[in-house]
């Protein structure tokens, strides 16, 4: 990793860059998780439609829904540590 920014491999075979904190080795995960579990619901319903199969769409969308939820639940945390930050910061100023 290079000045916080790491390259990951998607599923599709290209690359995407996510910007990281350093120091974080979690966040990392988090965020390939999320990733994984939409793309994995995608494609679940993309076979569940192209076969007729309507438990393995269920299930894709289940996957790409919880996807969805971590990728909601981690932004939530950002701003609820960049607010504990700034609080931090405003009560060692004074």
């Amino acid at each position: 990793m290079a000045n916080g920014v790491e390259r990951l491999r998607d599923v599709a075979g290209g690359y995407c860059e996510y910007y990281l904190p350093q120091g974080d080795p979690h966040r990392k995960l988090n965020i390939m998780d999320k990733d994984l579990d939409q793309a994995k619901g995608r494609i679940k319903q993309a076979a569940g439609d192209l076969t007729g199969n309507d438990r393995l769409k269920k299930e894709g969308k289940a996957d790409e829904t919880a996807g969805k939820a971590k990728e909601f639940l981690g932004n939530a945390k950002d701003k609820a540590d960049d607010m504990v930050d700034k609080a931090r910061d405003r009560v060692n100023n004074d």
